[in-house]
């Protein structure tokens, strides 16, 4: 049986939902009760489950007039605890007006929350997500990273999500799903380096948090163009990446390439690369229990 819930991200605890609509977040158990609610929050890119405990991590847009009454779009990174209160947050636009730091408007035509086409950017992250080390098998909260894909920075915070500790320079580089994929490396899907000579391809890079080296980890010979918006990757275990290249929109049949998944064996080399149906693609829920073996 397949249900069909009203919203634009979603996140799968057990047999209960958490949603993000329009400008709130809120959790629904198997018969659709509503367990928890928190709004204003407009969550946005990504609603993440963490990898250490019980707490849900997401980005917020806040709207403020700026010095003409034109309305600005700052980001707001949050961590809720299971019950759904919000227990860690960092406003980007604090931080900015901290570090006397006024970013460059652009329009704002993407959001799903009712401003769109009526307010501008101030920031643009696609990406939050927790920082660990592994201490006897168990990961261990070290602190966490957002990129701002408009700067092509990625910060990391510390553990309180209270200040900026480092800021990483990805170049010309648009980048989206930055997570950390060893205890000294981040992993992420690169849209676009601007920086390469053309034809230019969307790839698998990773950030060395040492020497501050950007590596290719896996450039696909199946799907060879670039995916200029959206994308992601996720680390699966025994050295196994499983791609989404995401063009960000339903109308994929206006598109000459469309979207794909691709599963990859790092170590065989080997990859499966699925077309993915029109219906897939949209930013509406889509919920997938469980990926099928296809290597």
């Amino acid at each position: 049986m397949l249900v069909a819930l009203p919203g634009s991200y979603c996140l799968q605890k057990n047999t209960n939902m958490v949603i993000a609509k329009d400008n709130r977040l809120y959790e629904i158990d198997k018969n659709h009760k509503t367990l928890w609610e928190v709004k204003p929050i407009f969550a946005h890119h990504q609603l993440n489950a963490s990898e250490i405990d019980d707490s849900l991590l997401t980005m917020d847009s806040e709207y403020h007039k700026g010095d003409d009454g034109l309305l600005d779009r700052y980001d707001r990174l949050v961590v809720l605890n299971g019950s759904g209160r919000v227990i860690k947050s960092f406003s980007f636009r604090k931080y900015f007006k901290k570090m006397k730091i006024d970013p460059e408007r652009w329009d704002n035509t993407w959001t799903l929350d009712g401003f769109q086409n009526d307010s501008f950017e101030k920031s643009h992250f696609n990406s939050f997500r927790e920082l660990y080390k592994t201490v006897d098998g168990k990961k261990i909260l070290t602190g966490y990273l957002a990129n701002n894909n408009h700067q092509h920075k990625t910060y990391l915070l510390d553990e309180k999500l209270m200040k900026v500790v480092r800021e990483l320079d990805f170049g010309k580089r648009k980048a989206h799903d930055v997570r950390q994929y060893s205890e000294t490396e981040l992993v992420f899907f690169l849209n676009e380096n601007k920086g390469e000579a053309e034809p230019r391809q969307s790839k698998i890079e990773t950030y060395d948090l040492v020497t501050d080296e950007i590596k290719i980890l896996y450039q696909s010979d199946k799907v060879k163009h670039v995916y200029s918006f959206c994308g992601s990757v996720q680390p699966l275990p025994r050295q196994r990446l499983f791609i989404n290249y995401n063009k960000c929109s339903v109308k994929m049949k206006e598109t000459i390439d469309g979207s794909y998944l691709e599963m990859v064996d790092l170590t065989s080399k080997k990859s499966t690369v699925m077309r993915v149906p029109d219906w897939l693609i949209g930013n509406r829920i889509v919920v997938v229990d469980r990926i099928p073996t296809i290597l």
